[in-house]
């Protein structure tokens, strides 16, 4: 009874699992605040500080961005406000994207159209 009680108290209280190496999909958790975000008016923040994305290259359904205050890069695809497809192209922040960050723009508000466009 004690150990079953542990595992209740464990899962209630836990951190949610993030991802944090270059290469590895994002959890469920971090897709859930991406897709949350584009519900609450389009403007992307990072799972990881809640910073501000910054629009990057993109290409068909695939935009990549960058935080504006850790530099955690992440590679984003999105159906309406669901995500499908989301990657880390960095290892987690806090770290500095050097002369990456001249492939950076503004905030992500195109996320936005594109959501308003398909729904």
């Amino acid at each position: 009874m004690g150990q079953k009680l542990l595992r209740i108290f464990g899962k209630l209280f836990s951190k949610p699992e993030l991802s944090s190496t270059k290469g590895s999909r994002l959890t469920a958790h971090e897709k859930k605040h991406l897709e949350g975000c584009l519900k609450r008016g389009g403007i992307l923040t990072c799972p990881d500080c809640k910073g501000a994305l910054l629009e990057g290259p993109s290409g068909g359904m695939s935009l990549n961005c960058c935080c504006d205050e850790c530099g955690s890069e992440f590679n984003l695809s999105f159906w309406g406000d669901q995500a499908v497809f989301c990657e880390r192209i960095s290892d987690k922040g806090p770290r500095d994207p050097g002369e990456r960050m001249n492939v950076y723009r503004g905030a992500i508000t195109l996320c936005l159209v594109i959501h308003l466009l398909i729904t």
